[in-house]
C-alpha cells in the first residue's frame, strides 16, 4: 500500500472530483469524509472530525483553500494539506512555504496516491 490508512477530508464543491478522489484513496484504505464547501468542512472538524489529512480545492465559495487550511490547522496543528488547483501551479511557492503540498488538476491516480503518501510521511517525521 506505501504509508498507513489514513482520514483524509477533501474540500471541493465539485462532486465529480470528490467521489472520484475518493474512490482512489479508499482502495489504498484510507477512510475518507468530502465536503462540498468550506462551510461544510469547518462544521465537521468543529463536530470533532479529526482527519490526518486535508485536500482542498484552492478556489472554493465562501474562501480560498490556504485561508480553510489555516482556520482548520488553528483546531488541529501540524495537519498536513495539499492544495488541489490548475491555479496552483502558478504560485507553488506561496503555498510551499506555508507548509501546504501542492497538486495540480488535473492529475492522476498515481499522483493523487503520491502526494497523500508524501503528504502523510511528512507528518510522521
Amino acid at each position: 500500500m506505501g504509508g498507513f490508512a489514513a482520514s483524509v477530508l477533501i474540500v471541493d464543491c465539485e462532486t465529480c472530483v470528490t467521489s472520484t478522489m475518493r474512490a482512489i484513496l479508499r482502495l489504498k484504505g484510507h477512510a475518507v469524509e468530502c465536503a462540498a464547501s468550506p462551510s461544510e468542512a469547518l462544521k465537521a472538524v468543529e463536530g470533532g472530525l479529526r482527519p490526518d489529512l486535508l485536500i482542498a480545492e484552492f478556489v472554493l465559495p465562501q474562501m480560498d483553500g490556504v485561508t480553510l487550511a489555516e482556520r482548520i490547522r488553528g483546531d488541529i496543528p501540524g495537519l498536513p494539506v495539499i492544495i488541489a488547483s490548475t491555479g496552483a501551479a502558478d504560485f507553488p511557492d506561496r503555498l510551499t512555504e506555508r507548509g501546504f503540498r501542492v497538486l495540480v488538476k488535473p492529475f492522476r491516480g498515481d499522483a493523487l496516491n503520491a502526494a497523500v503518501n508524501a503528504a502523510l510521511a511528512g507528518s510522521q517525521s
